[in-house]
């Protein structure tokens, strides 16, 4: 029962990362297009028309940007900090 498990986390990451590359192909479809229609590339590229709609629009971001956007330092500001405490240390 375990193993089960594990194969359908895989797949549930995989199937996650595939609609990750779906969504961006679309959205530089939309970004190119002179007149785009939403509805026809979603289809076209396996999204979610609602969830491409708000993605386009600047309405809601990916999982790893909601994250991001959560953390007190960015990645500079945290390197910085390392480095910061190292000299300290040193």
């Amino acid at each position: 029962m375990h193993a089960s498990r594990v194969v359908q986390k895989t797949r549930s990451t995989a199937h996650y990362t595939s609609n990750i590359v779906a969504m961006d192909a679309a959205l530089a479809e939309l970004n190119s297009s002179e007149s785009p229609c939403i509805a026809v590339i979603a289809r076209k590229h396996g999204v979610e028309r609602t969830t491409l709609s708000r993605r386009w629009k600047g309405a809601t971001t990916t999982r790893a940007q909601a994250a991001e956007d959560k953390r007190l330092l960015n990645n500079q500001q945290e390197e910085q900090l390392i480095q910061h405490i190292k000299q300290l240390c040193d």
